[in-house]
């Protein structure tokens, strides 16, 4: 039998003992929702039983959509099976830095604000490059979206504003108990709420950003379009201190299944594209004009 001083004393149990065992969060399940409201309501319900709660929205077509085919979602999908894709993604930028995007649903600006009146942090987490930054905060910012009263993202990944590149995500990754993979990491940028990944894991980048804020979340809401996301997120969750609740945002899925199908779209939007570009370049020398 233990004494009462064997029990109370600090030197009693070995240093070994005292340190936490590590947690594994199991894998959630995914929720599938057509409506914004959907995450936010729950988020809000954590919030108010007294969970230290984060919002995670993607961008395009999650959070704002582009009104036409030439530039969504759907048409870099269809062109990058097409084509080169490092000229996919010169044209995916240049209609992104140029177009208007709308909300994805009317009220989904009015959401994000509701989350930040009741003291939840929101962040954009996008698969856009870095050179996208001001594009994105721009088209954000026009439709009432500002993202920048969000927590600052800090060591062990930010170290400094800018990009982010391979080295300092080896380092955090090193320093959050993670193993780098063999091939380099694409930059990466965070700052006023907006973490662009270029096109990286986004369970993996989900991980380092929540480490890299001041406070210990109890639950992250992630919300994204793109199923492939949401599985790299749940894959990554048991290796994320805060519990994490992954919606698949559906709302767009049958337009881009319409657009796959329908070779008509596609050749107008090959036809506008060409019609732009030769517009561009017969005033001004841009990036996308053919070198002289």
């Amino acid at each position: 039998t233990f004494s009462l001083a064997l029990l109370t004393s600090p030197t009693a149990i070995p240093a070994e003992a005292k340190r936490p065992r590590p947690h594994r969060n199991p894998v959630p399940d995914y929720i599938s929702a057509t409506d914004l409201t959907d995450p936010v309501r729950a988020a809000l319900d954590a919030k108010a039983k007294g969970r230290r709660v984060i919002v995670v929205f993607d961008i395009d077509n999650t959070l704002l959509t582009m009104p036409q085919d030439l530039g969504s979602d759907a048409w870099f999908t269809w062109r990058a099976r097409r084509d080169d894709f490092p000229t996919v993604l010169a044209d995916s930028r240049l209609l992104l830095a140029t177009s208007a995007m709308a909300p994805t649903q009317p009220d989904a600006p009015a959401l994000v604000a509701r989350l930040q009146a009741a003291h939840i942090p929101v962040y954009a987490l996008s698969a856009r490059g870095s050179e996208l930054r001001g594009a994105t905060e721009a088209a954000l910012l026009s439709q009432g979206i500002d993202l920048s009263p969000a927590p600052e993202c800090g060591p062990p990944l930010c170290t400094r504003r800018g990009n982010l590149g391979d080295a300092r995500i080896r380092t955090a990754m090193k320093l959050a108990g993670l193993k780098p993979a063999a091939e380099p990491y694409r930059p990466v940028t965070v700052s006023d709420g907006l973490m662009l990944v270029s096109g990286q894991d986004k369970g993996l980048m989900l991980n380092l950003l929540l480490r890299s804020l001041k406070t210990p979340y109890t639950d992250v809401w992630f919300v994204d379009d793109t199923f492939h996301n949401i599985e790299d997120v749940r894959a990554a969750a048991p290796r994320i201190t805060a519990r994490v609740h992954p919606y698949s945002y559906e709302r767009y899925w049958p337009a881009a299944e319409a657009f796959q199908a329908d070779p008509a779209r596609q050749s107008k939007a090959d036809t506008d594209l060409a019609a732009i570009k030769s517009a561009l370049c017969a005033t001004v020398h841009a990036t996308a004009c053919p070198v002289p």
